[in-house]
């Protein structure tokens, strides 16, 4: 019998999944081996530690319950600890507690192995009061003094955030042990007692330990100054681990907390097989060196090596591209989570994204993120609201925090975002202004060969008196980038702006900035063009849509190219006297008086050249497109209406303006 005991446990090792381990367990039954090996304590600890191993705790915990209710002797302690080593090893913490309650209530005693089991257990729950009782019970049953029983002692408390009473359990250990002084040292680490951990550290060098490789990363996790980072560095060379891959690893992250960012990229070249926690820990560095271009460059290596990034890895590329608000990765960005079916961490991906999108402008982009999350908590709420207030969709804001009240608790960043966002409406007199980025002219580029892929940023931005610096921008928003247009791109993009009173339009301007989105080197500006708000409000109200011509400037005052833009303000304007246009407008259309509340395309009067009869009927809406414009035509400058006409009649050209643009060429 000790010889099919021998066999069936060698079958029971063998075994690599459930199918083979119930086959051989049915195959001992079959054979009625189970007689002698009922009562064979090893045979049950083998075959219950190997379905529990294998994911099957129902087997493994039905095996366990059958072999204690037929014996009733000291020995059920032993297998007692086999399914409590079972549950924690394999993160079943609360059936491990469970367990450990019914083995007191069936009045068996712990020894000293049950109690490292049970306070890991309460560890990973944080479960401090119920850890701290199990403390009692083990300084009472006399194994609090034992090895096995401190160190999980000290590495509970530490996880409860008491690393004082972790450091009182490792004075009063009577002898203590490589784990001893990792537990400890690993306890300063996560409270944030980085100076007490690195002293703790040479402590135990003086005292002749060896430091093993858990050691050395809990001390390099606790290091801040680039000195002992080196001292660090020698000691893990001369005890022959600078091949460790895991301690590559921490090192490459101790120097960057020591703000190497050098001394990190040379362990990271030096190490030979890159494993996902190298390229994640990598990225993660120079998104945290605020070095956005760094980790994307580092991500866009990993992906073409093959190595296939993970939840965490994919979260510090998405903060990377957070960092560097580019509307072109974030959209490679999402491409690549979406292509991942990432299944942990998916709702802090999606946050991420979703910040993106709001920090880059693209709010249609960063509502359609949000409507299709298939779980959101607090922070996707509050970063949605706090986009619309930040962009100017006040009501839009406000509608989302009503929904939100019904699904989920409010935190106090949504509170302040929709009050800032109801503060803005208060603020704000009841008109707005639609401003439709139509497309641009002759951009030219950095060089000849450069192809141009231009968005246009629009926002509002608040200048000093004298109108030399930039002192506020708001409601950023942009367009997607024309990869096809190069030079003359279009976008027909739609946009709106939420108009402060006219009043205190004064020194707020909506400005355009022509950027080419590049991918390796960022985004550069080709030019702006700026254009007082309070002009587009009072030579643009009725509700009219009027399409405006202006020249591009670009960034030390030259000409580049064209932008052309319709606009339309909506809502009560105050009558006040009009401020001269401090831009560069080249054609001011006219266009027919009326008050139509929306864009829409039968509304809207195309611009003409000539003047029309105003016995003119009405277009409707299958007019011809938007006529293109030679050079020569744009520059021509339309006779003035008649005295009794009811056209819109254009301001005055800017100061200056003879030197700016050439005068009508003279025909015949």
């Amino acid at each position: 019998m000790e010889a099919d005991t021998c066999i069936s446990m060698s079958l029971i090792k063998q075994c690599t999944n459930i199918l083979s381990l119930k086959t051989v367990h049915a195959s001992l039954l079959k054979r009625r081996a189970h007689l002698y090996l009922h009562h064979n304590l090893f045979f049950y600890t083998n075959l219950i530690s190997q379905y529990a191993s294998l994911g099957s705790f129902s087997h493994a915990y039905s095996l366990f319950s059958s072999y204690t209710h037929a014996s009733h002797n000291s020995s059920d302690l032993f297998l007692y600890n086999v399914m409590l080593r079972a549950f924690v090893d394999n993160a079943q913490h609360h059936p491990c507690l469970t367990l450990y309650s019914r083995m007191l209530h069936s009045a068996i005693q712990p020894d000293n192995f049950t109690f490292p089991f049970v306070i890991k257990a309460c560890a990973c729950l944080r479960l401090f009061r119920l850890g701290f009782n199990i403390h009692a019970h083990a300084v009472v049953s006399g194994y609090d003094s034992f090895l096995f029983v401190a160190n999980s002692l000290i590495s509970m408390y530490g996880k409860c955030e008491l690393v004082d009473l972790s450091r009182r359990v490792f004075d009063q250990m009577p002898l203590r042990n490589t784990v001893s002084w990792s537990s400890i040292i690993g306890a300063y680490a996560q409270n944030g007692c980085h100076e007490e951990g690195v002293l703790l550290f040479w402590r135990m060098l003086d005292e002749g330990m060896t430091p093993n490789r858990a050691v050395l990363l809990n001390a390099m996790s606790c290091v801040r100054k680039e000195r002992e980072a080196d001292a660090v560095c020698k000691v893990f060379m001369d005890n022959g681990l600078d091949l460790d891959q895991s301690v590559q690893n921490a090192a490459m992250l101790m120097y960057v907390r020591c703000g190497r960012m050098d001394v990190a990229r040379r362990f990271f070249d030096g190490i030979v097989d890159k494993d996902l926690v190298s390229w994640s820990s990598m990225i993660e560095a120079y998104a945290q060196a605020d070095l956005p271009l760094e980790a994307l460059n580092i991500f866009k290596q990993m992906r073409s090596q093959g190595v296939f990034p993970d939840s965490v890895t994919l979260l510090n590329a998405v903060k990377a591209c957070s960092i560097l608000a580019s509307f072109q990765q974030a959209r490679t960005i999402h491409g690549t989570v979406t292509l991942s079916c990432a299944k942990t961490n998916q709702v802090a991906i999606d946050n991420a994204i979703l910040d993106i999108y709001v920090k880059c402008g693209g709010l249609t982009y960063a509502r359609r993120v949000f409507d299709m999350m298939r779980e959101r908590n607090v922070i996707s709420w509050s970063t949605m609201i706090s986009g619309y207030g930040m962009h100017g969709y006040g009501r839009e804001a406000l509608v989302l925090f009503d929904q939100m009240k019904g699904l989920i608790k409010p935190d106090h960043i949504a509170f302040v975002s929709v009050l800032s966002a109801n503060s803005g409406i208060e603020m704000e007199s009841s008109c707005n202004v639609e401003v439709k980025v139509m497309y641009a002219k002759d951009l030219k580029g950095f060089n000849f060969f450069h192809k141009l892929n231009v968005y246009a940023l629009v926002f509002i931005v608040k200048d000093d008196t004298n109108g030399k610096r930039k002192l506020e921008q708001n409601q950023q928003q942009r367009t997607p980038a024309d990869k096809d247009g190069d030079g003359n791109p279009e976008w027909n993009y739609e946009m709106r702006f939420e108009a402060s009173s006219s009043k205190d339009c004064d020194n707020l301007f909506i400005q355009f900035d022509l950027r080419h989105e590049g991918v390796m080197f960022g985004d550069k500006t080709i030019g702006e063009v700026k254009v007082p708000l309070k002009d587009l409000i009072h030579n643009g109200s009725g509700g009219v849509v009027r399409f405006v011509s202006y020249e591009v400037r670009t960034p030390d005052g030259k000409p580049n190219g064209l932008l052309n833009f319709s606009y339309k303000v909506n809502g009560k304007v105050e009558d006040d006297a009009a401020t001269n246009f401090t831009g560069y407008p080249l054609v001011v259309h006219h266009h027919h008086h009326d008050n139509t509340p929306s864009m829409s395309p039968d509304k809207i009067h195309y611009p003409s050249l000539e003047l029309e009869d105003t016995t003119t009927t009405q277009q409707t809406s299958d007019q011809p497109p938007l006529p293109q414009y030679s050079s020569q035509e744009m520059l021509y400058y339309p006779p003035p209406p008649p005295a009794d006409s009811t056209y819109y009649r254009p301001p005055p050209p800017p100061p200056f303006s003879h030197l700016l643009i050439p005068p009508p060429m003279a025909h015949g």
